[in-house]
Formats: C-alpha cells, sequence, structure tokens
C-alpha cells in the first residue's frame, strides 16, 4: 500500500476544580485552604497543539474533553522508588465537596494542602481522568500501578462511542520547573497535561460521485493501559473485537453532487486503544462504498477497500494515544470509475492523514456493478 499519514495531536483540554487536603477516605473543608503550606496545579492544553482543522472547537466537542472524575495520586520518592502517600478524589456531583469546572478550554486550578512533614521531600504527582479504576493501596509503588489497564473493557458488539459516552480517560503527571519529580516547598505551582488514552480515526472525501455506505474497525484492542508505555501494547488479532461506527457519527446520505456539497467529513467515526500494527497484525477500517458512474450517473458500483496502518514503504505504525487519524478517500475533486486501490500516505490528534485515493486501475477487494 502507498500511504500518507498526516497525524494530528488532539491535545486533551482541562478542567478547573479548588480542593482541600484529603486521604483516601475524607477531605478538609475548602474553607480551610487560608495559606501556609499549597501545592497548586494548573490543567491546561497540552504543549505542541497541532489540529488539522481550521478551530479548536472542530475538534475538541465536548464528549472529547469533559472531566467527569479526576483523582490525584501523591507519591513520595526516595531511592528512585515511587510510593504511594495519598489519593485525592473529584467529580461533577462534587465527591468530597470538591466541584469541577467543566467544558471551558481554559487554564484552570487544583490548590491542595501539604502536611508540613512533606516539605523538602520529593514527590510525583500522577492525574487519571473519567476512569473508574480501582486506587492502589497506600504504601504500594507506582512501577506496579503503571502497567494498569483502562477499567474500561469493550465487548463484541461495541461502538466507538462506548469510549467516550462517559468522558475519554485521560492521564497526567505534574511538572515543577518542567521536572516531574520535586522537592516539596511552601506554595508551588506545577503544570498538568492531561493526554487522552485513545486514538482517533476520522474519514473524508470530496469525490462527486462517491458515497461511503458502512465503516468498521477491524482488529480493535479490548483494553488498553492508562498510563503511557515504553512502547504501545501488542495484541493478538484473536483477542480484538470488530468495533462498530460511533452511534454519534452519521454516515452520508447521497453522492457529493447530489447533496451540493464540496467535502464530506465523517468525524469521530472510531475510537482506538493504543496498539502495535504490523503486516502480521494490524487494525483495519474496513470502508464499504458507492459510486455512481454512466452517462446519467445511473450505474451504482459497489467496493470495499481496506485500510490498515502501513507507510507507502511498507512499514507499519502504531496508533497511538492521543493522535488523530485522517483517512481521505477518493482523488480529490475528480470523478472516479469505482475500481478502487487504497493508497495510503503515511506523514506523521500531532498530524495523521491516510489518503486512499480511488482510480480506475487499481486493485479491488470487493467490486459489484449494477
Amino acid at each position: 500500500m502507498k500511504i500518507k499519514k498526516c497525524l494530528f495531536l488532539s491535545s486533551a483540554l482541562a478542567v478547573g476544580l479548588l480542593t482541600g487536603s484529603c486521604s483516601s477516605e475524607e477531605a478538609v473543608p475548602t474553607d480551610q485552604i487560608t495559606g501556609g503550606n499549597t501545592l497548586t496545579f494548573s490543567l491546561s492544553l497540552p504543549a505542541g497543539e497541532k489540529v488539522g482543522y481550521t478551530r479548536a472547537d472542530e475538534i475538541h466537542t465536548e464528549d472529547e474533553f469533559r472531566i467527569n472524575t479526576l483523582s490525584i495520586y501523591e507519591y513520595k520518592v526516595a531511592d528512585g522508588k515511587e510510593t504511594l502517600t495519598r489519593v485525592l478524589k473529584s467529580d461533577a456531583a462534587g465527591l468530597n465537596g470538591f466541584e469541577l469546572d467543566k467544558g471551558s478550554s481554559n487554564n484552570h486550578t487544583i490548590t491542595i494542602i501539604v502536611p508540613s512533614e512533606n516539605i523538602g521531600s520529593d514527590f510525583t504527582y500522577r492525574f487519571i481522568a473519567n476512569d473508574a479504576v480501582e486506587s492502589p493501596a497506600i504504601g504500594s509503588l507506582f512501577s506496579s500501578f503503571q502497567q494498569t489497564p483502562a477499567s474500561l473493557v469493550l465487548n463484541e458488539g461495541n461502538s466507538a462511542d462506548a469510549l467516550s459516552n462517559y468522558g475519554i480517560a485521560m492521564t497526567g503527571v505534574a511538572k515543577c520547573d518542567e521536572k516531574e519529580v520535586f522537592t516539596m516547598a511552601e506554595n508551588l505551582t506545577c503544570k498538568v497535561e492531561l493526554t487522552r488514552i485513545v486514538s482517533r480515526i476520522d474519514i473524508s472525501y470530496e469525490t462527486p460521485n462517491l458515497k461511503v455506505t458502512s465503516v468498521r474497525l477491524l482488529n480493535a484492542p479490548v483494553s488498553g493501559p492508562l498510563f503511557p508505555q515504553a512502547l504501545c501494547q501488542s495484541v493478538d488479532d484473536a483477542d480484538c473485537i470488530v468495533l462498530g461506527r460511533n452511534a454519534h457519527t452519521d454516515l452520508p446520505t447521497d453522492f457529493l453532487r447530489n447533496e451540493g456539497k464540496d467535502k464530506e467529513e465523517i468525524k469521530k467515526a472510531f475510537y482506538l486503544y493504543e496498539r502495535q500494527n504490523s503486516a502480521e497484525s494490524s487494525a483495519i477500517v474496513r470502508i464499504e462504498y458507492e459510486v455512481s458512474h454512466g452517462e446519467n450517473g445511473d450505474k451504482i458500483y459497489h467496493g470495499t477497500v481496506d485500510v490498515d496502518f502501513a507507510k507507502a514503504n511498507g512499514e507499519y505504525v502504531a496508533a497511538e494515544r492521543n493522535h488523530l487519524y485522517n483517512i481521505i478517500l477518493g482523488n480529490g475533486k475528480e470523478p472516479v470509475a469505482g475500481e478502487v486501490k487504497a493508497t495510503l500516505n503515511v506523514m506523521d490528534w500531532i498530524g495523521v492523514d491516510i489518503e486512499d485515493y480511488l482510480t480506475p486501475n487499481d486493485k479491488e477487494i470487493n467490486n459489484q456493478a449494477e
């Protein structure tokens, strides 16, 4: 396959809330935060926003950035080990008395009280949004929690919106002076960038006599890790599922030229847990389509094209968290005769355009004329 991939790194939008110090079981009222030893987290858009659309709000619709729950894990660092000392939680309903400021793309803050005995010791803070994972025991090490999968496990028959209906799961780590591990002092402020743990797939085309009629995602992993790993997970296709199209994403009802439109965009067709891809094992987007041809456009060509994750040179690429892959069908605005070739260009939600050109002399996966 010939491939062009332009990957759009989609940023996780943030949430604001004001919290008091708490253990994993009880909270200190926020009116007790009057000064003294505090630690403030500034949650903001991830750095390096590179979105392949005209406005960020076209990408970051509410189901992709809203925060329904937020957990903060405080780890004391000594001898190269991160040991859990506190768990702080909040949700939109005000769990533990903390309120979430949802739906804003501006910076927001979380302020907690720092116990005096923490001053001078090294700490790091891990964040999880929109996941119901069971918190590890106080005194446990992050090295074991780091391997924890997301609590949502997909099942055969699921559609992609299962990964977004309750807010897409995100994770992040606090950085103080660009350091993830920092020495605690009075009244510090740290930055936190939340990152979605899934990737997203869009489909678009400008071909006037083309209409997409069905899309499915084959070999979709049923689960994925909450925190970033050194490498995307390797999965056996036998352990994956066929994932249906996002139930909130509509398919076109007619050919572009009949609708008077210049472009069709099927946004948020799929969300996908991270995975490695290869010639032997790859996630595949199966697209069924129709082409209207003949003198009066009265003949209908039915075709199916499989789009996998590979470059023009045959090198496969991973489906990475927080990346957006855009499959572009057709040969620009030129009409097609109906015979299909999947030409995939891969460049590096940072920039992925996956372009599938439909041309008269291309290999057909499935083709049927009426």
